[in-house]
């Protein structure tokens, strides 16, 4: 059947589509994560087999009832985040542990390539994925020593500011001591700067 008698069957105007713009529309398939490398400052980390990222929740005001309202609801404070915690699982226990057992905060790069397919073209391509962070170091769990065995040794952090971009792209970019919340372009946080004189 062609696309003519297709047409024919089905309700007239049904084809009436308005015109996508390109420059809004995604170009290419995001397919997988290819692999992925981290920095701690400039140093390069070896030895790390997964990078567990934490959800971004917002804070919600106490739940809110009473005049004015039918029934009760939870509504977010404008870019207030609960606790982000991010994991780093290790291979085995490893010289570069020393820096994430500092009371201190570190600065962490992730970097991720992301294969795309753009239809189009009938190609396969490659897509930026950065992530920067500094965070506190929160938690050192060495694993377990077994004969031919991982350790699976375990870092854990607290986020205090991160910024993800894809392609170049910033996605979000926050700031917990500087009072800034920004996504895709906006700061959601200005008018409480100002608010506060900072």
């Amino acid at each position: 059947m062609v696309l003519s008698e297709v047409k024919a069957i089905l309700p007239q105007g049904i084809f009436q589509c308005k015109k996508v713009d390109d420059k809004n529309m995604a170009s290419a398939l995001p397919l997988s994560n290819i692999s992925f490398e981290e920095f701690l400052s400039s140093n390069r980390l070896i030895g790390v087999t997964e990078v567990s990222l934490p959800d971004f929740e917002f804070m919600n005001v106490e739940e809110i009832q009473g005049s004015g309202v039918a029934g009760k609801f939870s509504a977010p404070i404008i870019g207030f985040l609960d606790s982000a915690e991010m994991e780093l699982t290790w291979r085995t226990i490893v010289q570069d542990l020393k820096y994430f057992s500092k009371p201190e905060a570190i600065d962490l790069t992730l970097y991720g390539a992301m294969e795309t397919y753009d239809h189009s073209r009938g190609k396969l391509g490659v897509e930026k994925i950065k992530i920067t962070t500094r965070a506190f170091n929160k938690k050192l769990s060495p694993g377990s020593l077994k004969a031919a065995k991982q350790t699976e040794t375990k870092t854990t952090l607290e986020m205090l500011t991160c910024k993800i971009e894809v392609g170049g792209k910033v996605i979000l970019d926050f700031d917990k001591i500087n009072y800034k919340y920004i996504v895709d372009g906006t700061d959601y946080l200005q008018s409480t700067r100002s608010a506060l004189g900072i």
